[in-house]
């Protein structure tokens, strides 16, 4: 997931830094990614290099970044029109010192929000195309690995099945309540900001 932040926010960033043309371009490149579903590309992947968990990571660092990206680009837009960042510009600010000042504290909270939203999808898609198979091999131990395992002894064995299906569905839970809580925390604080 850090790697697909840094990713998303940084191509995100470099394209709301840039002119009207590029920024252009990227939009459309991010609304393509965007469109496109993930789990096709990840599984395309996956059938390039080989069932692991590696591949199905590597496959969703392919798609998994462009609403990071579309959202930073967004957040950078909107801070550089902010009136202190055109007052900064106008007074000779340089683009890094635009970053680190203006836009950069505004980054921080969306992002740690939908981050949370989507590491419980993502996990929700690993487990899912591990279960199928496609994801970690054994001995490797993963949830969705596990239930797939485990699922010729579903009614003697109940257990095998509960353990790894409820982490999942309880860590997929966690993860979009943090993301939730964060995005209230945040507009609680620009409401209590705002004049």
């Amino acid at each position: 997931m850090a790697a697909v932040v840094g990713l998303g926010a940084g191509l995100g960033a470099l394209t709301g830094m840039a002119g009207p043309r590029l920024d252009g371009l990227a939009r459309r490149v991010v609304d393509a990614v965007v469109a496109f579903p993930a789990v096709i590309v990840i599984l395309a992947f996956v059938g390039l290099r080989g069932p692991s968990l590696p591949a199905v990571l590597g496959g969703a660092l392919l798609v998994w970044w462009a609403p990071f990206a579309r959202l930073t680009r967004s957040l950078v837009r909107t801070a550089l029109a902010e009136p202190s960042a055109v007052t900064a510009r106008a007074l000779g600010a340089s683009r890094a010192r635009l970053m680190l000042r203006e836009v950069r504290p505004r980054l921080a909270g969306p992002l740690a929000v939908l981050a949370a939203v989507e590491a419980g999808q993502l996990v929700a898609v690993v487990a899912g195309l591990s279960f199928l198979g496609m994801g970690a091999q054994p001995p490797a131990a993963e949830w969705g690995a596990m239930l797939a395992d485990a699922r010729g002894a579903a009614l003697s064995h109940p257990h095998l099945v509960l353990g790894p299906g409820v982490a999942v569905l309880v860590t997929v839970f966690a993860l979009t309540c943090v993301g939730e809580g964060l995005r209230d925390v945040l507009d609680r604080a620009r409401l209590t900001v705002a004049p």
